[in-house]
């Protein structure tokens, strides 16, 4: 399988939240040409950038970040909307997201969200930019980030203990919210088609949810990642 591929790219794009699960660092995608991926060490806080190599206790991956704190949640998305997927954290202890772009307009920090929340992005209103939003555990709400009222509403899904999941369930190119329920190892799909928003079990317990169009028909898949 080649690194370039489109489907590896799927495979390879975890959620964020996944570093916040005790993985000890998140995989991210940063999908150019040619394709590359890159970590997040939660031990030490920077991106790294380069060719995968799981031979190695510590690939050989090129620093692209390096500042921030240890608090900081990795993200990604394409900010400017070229079509390239860009990087960038969510720092908990000030509740801030912190985009790494060329546009002085979107490079200021973001407040946004409350002690607790995981940081959450997808492209909300289908302007092919990426936004941001939280997700607040105690309460089981989905706050996003967007310049449409209709859009920019709390919403209450899931149950206490779920982990959040994004992605275009649809094919409609906007992103829609889901949870995964560890207890149950159940995920489900916040959509307006029923054949879609039967609950979907899947896994094992302990495994982390991830989400990708695997098949490249533009509609987002689910599946878990197995920790050993």
């Amino acid at each position: 399988m080649k690194y370039g591929s489109n489907r590896l790219k799927s495979k390879l794009t975890f959620l964020a939240v996944s570093s916040m699960l005790g993985l000890g660092c998140a995989v991210v995608m940063l999908p150019a040409a040619p394709a590359h991926a890159g970590v997040f060490y939660t031990g030490y806080p920077a991106i790294m950038f380069g060719t995968v190599s799981f031979l190695s206790p510590r690939p050989p991956f090129m620093p692209l970040l390096t500042s921030g704190t240890l608090d900081d949640v990795p993200i990604t998305g394409d900010w400017e909307g070229d079509g390239r997927t860009d990087i960038g954290v969510y720092r908990r202890s000030t509740k801030t997201f912190f985009l790494r772009t060329y546009r002085p307009d979107l490079a200021q920090p973001i407040v946004f969200g409350d002690r607790g929340d995981i940081p959450i992005t997808g492209d909300w209103d289908g302007d092919g930019r990426t936004d941001i939003g939280v997700y607040h555990p105690s309460s089981r709400t989905f706050f996003l980030r967007t310049s449409k009222p209709e859009l920019a509403q709390p919403i209450v899904f899931g149950n206490s203990g779920d982990v959040p999941i994004i992605g275009d369930w649809e094919g409609d190119g906007r992103a829609d919210i889901g949870v995964y329920r560890p207890s149950t190892r159940t995920f489900f799909l916040r959509t307006y088609k029923p054949e879609l928003a039967q609950p979907i079990v899947l896994g094992n317990h302990n495994d982390v949810p991830i989400t990708g169009d695997w098949n490249g028909d533009g509609r987002t898949e689910i599946g878990v990642y197995r920790r050993f």
